[in-house]
């Protein structure tokens, strides 16, 4: 795939939807994606367009690594690019940290990503599935409250929250101003602010906010 352009969407060369409940397979065993482009649609932001120059990968439902049903060692990536993120490669499904951590320094993820010589915002993503992307996760903004220094409360509204375990799960929060570097605690990258999560409910009793 050379050269390859999307306009006003995502997946410059390669636009993969999958269903991660099912029996699929996808693997790249010898691919070359080059000088691809993903162009955002400047006119709206929902949904979301601009990633993933190369290649966008997303689904629904949760995807289990050990099965190594999904696979991107063949992945041949160089100079392509994407208007929001992603240049090379944007994935958004709700198991990607278990997906980057499985087998040898994220082998199953990067291609011939190098962590050492590669551009940190070839290979980007985001643990939401298909669904919460497209809707951008949110209906409404986010309404912030408080003291920077010290208390903060942040409002905000969704279409659905079923995949979120807040009774059993422990979630925390990062900040970025331009979706790339994301930090939290003191500024550091990989300490997220935790949450206390509160559940709203409309008169009807439908769950629609947490702040």
């Amino acid at each position: 795939f050379q050269q390859c352009i999307i306009e006003k969407g995502n997946g410059g060369a390669i636009y993969i939807e999958i269903d991660f409940t099912s029996q699929f397979e996808f693997k790249i065993i010898d691919a070359l994606i080059q000088q691809c482009e993903a162009k955002s649609n400047t006119s709206r932001d929902v949904p979301p367009t601009g990633y993933g120059g190369g290649i966008f990968l997303t689904g629904n439902g949760e995807y289990d690594p050990s099965t190594k049903r999904l696979d991107l060692k063949g992945m041949k990536i160089y100079g392509n690019s994407a208007d929001k993120a992603g240049q090379s490669l944007y994935v958004a499904m709700t198991q990607l940290a278990e997906w980057c951590r499985t087998g040898f320094a994220g082998e199953y993820v990067k291609g011939n990503y190098s962590d050492r010589y590669s551009e940190f915002e070839d290979i980007e993503g985001t643990q939401v599935d298909q669904t919460s992307f497209d809707n951008d996760g949110s209906t409404s903004p986010i309404l912030i409250e408080g003291d920077p220094q010290s208390l903060q409360t942040a409002q905000f509204g969704m279409k659905d929250i079923s995949w979120m375990d807040y009774k059993n799960k422990i979630y925390g929060i990062l900040a970025s101003n331009g979706r790339r570097i994301f930090t939290g605690i003191d500024g550091k990258e990989d300490q997220a602010y935790p949450l206390e999560i509160i559940i709203e409910k409309d008169d009807d009793g439908k769950t629609t906010h947490f702040p």
